[in-house]
């Protein structure tokens, strides 16, 4: 059983992380953008990456080996990997139901029925996080999307400042 405090204090947090994450999302996919539609940037791409899994994917390719994003290539990979650390706390709570809390140790868990690597059974995968972590995802999500427009705006200059 879940107090209802619990709940209560879940349902501000969690809306709070998914709004700021559609933020987040948003600004990767306009680093995909600028840097698909710049010289080299579609290089082994035909189709623009569409998944947060792909646009990382693609993104990480690009700031190791396309020479004009050199200077941006550590900044930018720090960053993603932030993306990709808050995306999996991100998916726990939008993918995953609510099961139960620890009231020992404050722990809800969190299940979430998916599809195995063969694509022929479904699997139930838990996963575990306190309200803290929660609460503590949401103001990342916040501070990292704030460094991606700001590194967004000096990308953008950059790629389309005169060669």
């Amino acid at each position: 059983m879940i107090p209802d405090e619990i709940y209560r204090a879940l349902f501000p947090s969690v809306g709070s992380l998914v709004i700021c994450w559609s933020l987040l999302e948003q600004s990767v996919e306009s680093w995909v953008a600028l840097i698909y539609h710049a010289p080299g940037g579609n290089v082994g791409y035909k189709k623009i990456p569409f998944m947060l899994n792909a646009k990382l994917t693609f993104l990480r390719e690009r700031f190791t080996d396309l020479a004009a994003l050199q200077s941006f290539s550590q900044e930018g990979l720090r960053l993603l990997n932030e993306v990709e650390r808050l995306s999996k706390i991100r998916d726990i709570l939008v993918h995953g139901a609510i099961s139960d809390f620890d009231e020992a140790t404050g722990r809800l868990k969190f299940v979430r029925l998916g599809i195995d690597k063969a694509d022929n059974m479904h699997q139930a995968k838990d996963d575990h996080l306190t309200l803290h972590e929660i609460l503590e995802a949401g103001n990342a999500i916040v501070d990292v999307n704030a460094a991606t427009l700001e590194f967004g705006s000096r990308l953008m200059g950059h790629l389309s400042a005169p060669r």
